[in-house]
């Protein structure tokens, strides 16, 4: 599943992230963990090697 220049892999509900999963920017940015109706939710992974002290 991809959106722009985004790439997802994982659960899907009702054609958006849902579960666990994993939605890479980037090769510098990435998020995994758990979503909700296509929004990060609860714990998860977030990477972002692009800038130094950016938040995801």
């Amino acid at each position: 599943m991809g959106a722009g220049n985004a790439v997802y892999y994982g659960e899907v509900k009702d054609g958006k992230p849902h579960g666990k999963g994993t939605m890479k920017w980037s090769n510098d940015k990435s998020y995994s963990g758990n979503w909700v109706a296509g929004q990060r939710s609860g714990s998860g992974k977030c990477v972002n090697l692009y800038e130094q002290g950016a938040k995801c």
